[in-house]
């Protein structure tokens, strides 16, 4: 007897010897049991079975002989009686049972199927809701609860979900019973006090008459209006709100695979891959992946719109393997459907390299060179992007792993070297065959290749020229990026104008053959294409229904799948398919704690509140999204976090098409975020404009991309810039010596010479003109506009950027940056310090910092704050240098030119690739920005005479063992790095000498930054600078000293400074024996460590004889959270 003249009852008896037993518990549905209803889980297990077999249509609905005969057990007949013409999908509606819905509905169930008195789907599931609503309330009137509260809104959720999803499948909201005692389903919402469900009914096409009909009812008489008036009044008025509303076109119909995209845009537009993990429709109780996938059936669906639903095909593909997919949505492409070549014994991903090959023959327009495509024909590889020990492998693998060697990993140049001798061999059969009548050297220039799959014969790069190397000839490689080859130094002079800014950036193109190039673009226009829409359709688990030659329905059996569905929510269908996400589709991040949280850093004090201020949350989606725009890529492959500071983060992209990009997320604790991050973009992209034709003057990362919004849909400020290649200076400058480093200090002086040499307007911040008010904008933004380049550069740069308030982190930070204070722009030096004042005046009288947590200044300090704050009000136009004038001149520097922030090749010349992190860069008086830069000031052991002289050797230098011997040469180079400075800016920077050599220089330098941090740190140093500028007044000013200090108050402040003193000392040394830093933190890793010696050392302290308490404290002064 054939499975068509089974009855019902012997089909459920048949299929009880297929049956695996979890089908009938939560294994058995997409979503889990959560929402399911027990009573039909038998008939859904049926219904199932039957689509298999390719029965389903006999099934859909429930008529008497089914109700006759399989009614008593599951009591049918009260709720679908016989003859009443219900199918399932009204019975899950009534049931309440969610996962039945989706399987119907999936399965091609008629959405406005009537049953005998009219009833549609919709209609039963309102009705339901409704009803359930209403006992709902009564209950609480009559009892004042339920018995299971939890169990009530589960139930409730529900029903409620079943209708949205009814609604967003095109339910026809209009289509009723007649006679019906509700004029429209919208009533069911209204009565039931539903607010989600009364918008979601206008979304769908409910017309605003209905609601305007609905406001001038009266309430109705019910128990859900009596228990909840306050809803009731909500409901009124969102009616009255809807009916003053127009209507607006229905969405479109959201896809049946729960993906949340439009059916037209999903299964309705063409053939997705069947999901894995739904049950094979070769009869098995196994799911696909287990059973035919890896056989080589290829099943995939869509929607069919004349059938309404999901319909499947397949396709057999013999020996298949993991790649056999990719390989199927491959041979859709036209050109490659008949590529294949003849059967090698190979796995299927090598057919891939084969595509490439066959379309070069057939398809593309240009061809690769003839003995380049003869070297392809027996080996497993295509070589165009394998280098090893390269300086940069930005091809990237083009499509995947596999196009370029399949199955394995190459490490190494003896790799590279036994493969390319391998290709130059088939070359040179090639050659042997004697049927290309070119020279045996021009064969190989065009296609034989060195260990790093570059050519093996390379080509002057220069435009115009068309030499290639040949035997005795050898072009020369490029001094500055290594990248780029010339055959002589008239080629490279006229090509350096072109090259130059790759140079500086390090991101010339590898040099490849042209037949690498043609293969390359094959691969990443033709074969990744098709390769990434399948990779995208996995991502979105959208199954998809084709037809088979006996049309047969696939239900989506989900096999071990457990969904928790919020009681108290309606999920969105959208979200329900998450399972589904391929794992090769999403990028290789690190975890969210290394994303969000400050990991590589821990505190021994005030930990806690440390890092909290270094807590970024974005959205990484959304930031990776951006960033695959930025640099015209499709997909992100890995995010590596490659620098974590004070302020911010910093992480390394790579993406698929062989780029990489660099993303820089502030902390919180810059201050203003929005404010630092426009700034610091504005300088960054000012001095790439105003200085891409100085040669000698390194210039910060290019910025691809930036936002200093919260409003962005990263949902945090962002700067994306160019990967510099390198290494920081950091890392080589104890060891380099000679012209290596000469050329660090050349770059480091060009920087300053050229920042500090060009006046701009006023003091503040770097912005683009769109970033400040239109007063701001009417300001001119250079002080001598004769010294900037050409006219046009000139314009340009005047026209785009302005000077606007300050970015340094002291005027923002914290709760300073709610102070009312004026941040700039100043016009000159004596405004600033008179705003620092009172801001830090106006910061006393808001009860800032004046007492701990993690500030050292008391409320018996509070007077001498103000004090010293009146003195510098009254010092400020007194202390400003009439001479030299250009010492007043605002200038633009480096925030931190420290050696960290400086990126240098990784051996060779230490020349200065990029400057990088501009963040808090300020426009301030030459007097205060012209002090040694960190990266040469000597804090070593030998110190530098200021004559001008050689720093000393010590005098047991010959005494000293060869390690401590080592440690002194190295700081002896750092003195006379520091010499080597000093000397030319004596030489070549007069202006610069001569404010140094100001009697109060030290002053000028820093009166500002301690004015902005007296109250959080104490009165004391700047008083001391105070007492200081007291003493030298008459060597730099011609009126009366107006700082007043008595001498008993000098004496007081001397000793309290030596004590002070004497305590730093203790402190520090306490520090190098813990391992930490002046702040506290530790590595991460060394932390239980550091808190264990810390202890320890708290054990031994002695306050007195230490000169003050045990620094490491909770609360304790921190200059980051002060």
């Amino acid at each position: 007897m054939g499975v068509e003249d089974m009855d019902c009852k012997a089909l459920l008896d048949n299929l009880k010897l297929l049956v695996d037993p979890d089908f009938y518990s939560e294994r058995s549905l997409i979503f889990g049991r959560d929402e399911a209803d027990a009573r039909t889980f038998p008939m859904r297990h049926l219904i199932m079975r039957h689509y298999v077999l390719g029965l389903g249509d006999a099934y859909a609905t429930i008529d008497e002989s089914w109700a006759g005969q399989n009614g008593t057990d599951w009591s049918l007949p009260t709720i679908m009686p016989a003859g009443s013409a219900s199918t399932y999908l009204h019975l899950a509606a009534r049931l309440g049972d969610v996962p039945f819905v989706y399987e119907c509905i999936r399965l091609g169930a008629n959405i406005n199927c009537q049953d005998v008195k009219g009833q549609t789907p919709l209609f039963c599931a309102m009705q339901e809701l409704v009803g359930f609503s209403q006992d709902l309330a009564r209950r609480q009137l009559r009892h004042g609860g339920t018995e299971d509260e939890s169990l009530a809104a589960s139930t409730l959720a529900r029903r409620r979900h079943i209708v949205q999803i009814l609604l967003e499948q095109h339910a026809d909201i209009n289509l009723r019973r007649a006679p019906d005692p509700w004029p429209h389903l919208v009533i069911g919402p209204w009565v039931s006090l539903d607010l989600e469900l009364l918008e979601l009914f206008a979304l769908h096409g409910t017309p605003c008459t209905l609601f305007a009909y609905l406001s001038e009812k009266p309430a109705p008489t019910c128990d859900m209006w009596v228990v909840d008036p306050a809803k009731a009044s909500l409901c009124r008025e969102l009616v009255a709100r809807l009916a003053s509303g127009e209507s607006a076109p229905r969405p479109p119909r959201k896809c049946p695979c729960w993906s949340g995209k439009p059916l037209s845009e999903c299964h309705g537009s063409g053939d997705h891959l069947y999901p894995p993990t739904f049950a094979c429709i070769c009869r098995s109780t196994k799911t696909y992946e287990n059973c035919c996938k890896p056989k080589g059936f290829v099943i995939v669906e869509k929607w069919d719109n004349e059938l309404g639903r999901m319909t499947v095909s397949q396709r057999v593909i013999p020996e298949a393997d993991g790649q056999t997919a990719t390989y199927i949505s491959l041979c859709s492409v036209p050109a490659l459907q008949s590529s294949r070549w003849p059967d090698t014994g190979k796995k299927k991903p090598y057919e891939l390299l084969r595509m490439a090959v066959k379309y070069n023959d057939t398809e593309s327009k240009e061809k690769a060179d003839p003995a380049f495509r003869y070297a392809t024909t027996d080996l497993d590889f295509l070589p165009l992007s394998v280098f090893f020990n390269a300086p940069e492998c930005e091809l990237g693998l083009i499509c995947s792993y596999y196009i370029i060697r399949p199955g394995e990993v190459w490490r190494g140049e003896w790799a590279g070297k036994r493969m390319s001798a391998g290709w130059n061999s088939r070359v040179d059969k090639y050659i042997a065959l004697g049927i290309d009548t070119r020279s045996a050297v021009k064969i190989a220039q065009a296609a034989k290749l060195d260990p790093f799959f570059q050519p093996l014969w390379k080509r002057c790069e220069a435009t115009g020229c068309t030499a290639i190397e040949r035997p005795g000839s050898k072009m020369k490689r490029c001094h500055g990026c290594q990248r780029i080859f010339y055959c002589d130094a008239a080629c490279q002079k006229a090509h350096w104008k072109e090259h130059k800014s790759a140079c500086k950036g390090g991101n010339h193109p590898l040099q490849i053959l042209r037949s690498q190039t043609i293969y390359k673009t094959i691969l990443k226009e033709v074969i990744k294409p098709a390769e990434e829409r399948l990779l995208h359709d996995s991502i979105a688990a959208i199954p998809v229904v084709v037809k088979t030659r006996t049309h047969m329905r696939i239900p989506p059996i989900l096999h071990s799948l457990k969904l928790n569905v919020n009681a108290t929510k309606i999920p969105k269908p959208q979200l329900l398919r998450s399972y589904s996400v391929h794992a090769s589709a999403q990028s290789i991040r690190p975890d969210s704690k290394s994303l969000f949280e400050h990991t590589t850093t821990r505190w021994l004090c005030n930990d806690e509140q440390e890092k909290k201020l270094r807590y970024t949350l974005f959205n990484v989606e959304a930031l990776e999204r951006i960033a695959c725009r930025s640099v015209d890529a499709e997909r992100c492959i890995a995010w590596d976090k490659i620098g974590e500071g004070s302020y911010n983060k910093v992480f390394m992209l790579r993406f698929d098409n062989g780029t990489q990009a660099v993303v820089r997320i502030p902390c919180p604790v810059v201050g203003n975020v929005e404010r630092a991050t426009a700034s610091e973009v504005a300088t960054m992209c000012y001095i790439r404009e105003r200085y891409a034709d100085v040669t000698e003057m390194p210039l910060p990362p290019r910025v691809i991309a930036w936002d200093a919004s919260y409003r962005n849909p990263a949902e945090t400020p962002y700067i994306i810039l160019d990967y510099a290649p390198g290494v920081t200076l950091m890392s080589r400058w104890p060891w380099i010596e000679g012209e290596s480093a000469g050329a660090a200090l050349a770059s480091i002086w060009e920087i300053e010479k050229r920042l500090l040499g060009e006046p701009l307007s006023q003091n503040g911040s770097l912005y683009f003109a769109d970033d400040v008010t239109d007063e701001l904008r009417s300001r001119p933004l250079f002080h001598d506009a004769r010294r900037v380049g050409s006219v046009a550069l000139k314009a340009q740069l005047a026209a785009k950027y302005r000077i606007g308030p300050t970015t340094n982190r002291e005027w923002w930070r914290g709760d300073y940056g709610q102070i009312d204070a004026d941040r700039g722009p100043w016009p000159d030096m004596q405004t600033m310090i008179k705003s620092a004042a009172e801001f830090q005046l106006r910061a006393l009288d808001a009860g800032l910092g004046i007492s701990p947590p993690f500030g050292k200044s008391k409320p018996s300090d509070t007077p001498l704050l103000r004090r010293l704050l009146a003195m510098c009000i009254r010092i400020a136009p007194d202390i400003i240098p009439s001479e030299p004038v250009a010492s007043r001149y605002c200038v633009l520097n480096h925030p931190d030119l420290n050696l960290n922030n400086l990126i240098v090749p990784e051996d060779g010349k230490a020349f200065v690739r990029a400057p990088i992190d501009w963040q808090g860069a300020t426009v301030s008086p030459l007097c205060m920005q012209c002090a040694i830069p960190p990266a040469v000031l000597n804090r070593g052991l030998i110190p530098v005479p200021r004559d001008g002289s050689t720093p000393p050797w010590p005098d047991n230098f010959d005494m000293m063992s060869e390690e401590e011997q080592g440690i002194v040469r190295i700081h002896h180079r750092f003195a006379m790095r520091t010499r080597y400075y000093l000397q030319r800016i004596s030489t070549f920077h007069s202006v610069r000498q001569l404010t140094l050599e100001l009697p109060h220089s030290s002053v000028l330098s820093n009166l500002v930054p301690f004015i902005t941090r007296c109250v959080a740190d104490g009165p004391l140093e700047l008083r001391g600078m105070l007492m200081d500028l007291q003493e030298k007044w008459d060597q730099f000013a011609d009126g009366p000293c107006p700082i007043d200090f008595s001498a008993d108050e000098v004496a007081e402040h001397a000793a309290a400074a030596e004590a002070l003193e004497e305590y730093t000392r203790n402190v520090t040394q306490l520090y190098r024996e813990i391992d930490c830093l002046d702040d506290g933190s530790v590595e991460a890793e060394k932390f239980e460590d550091a808190q264990k010696a810390m202890e320890q050392c708290r054990e031994r302290w002695d306050e007195k004889a230490m000169k003050g308490p045990f620094p490491l404290f909770e609360g304790a002064h921190s200059y980051f959270l002060s």
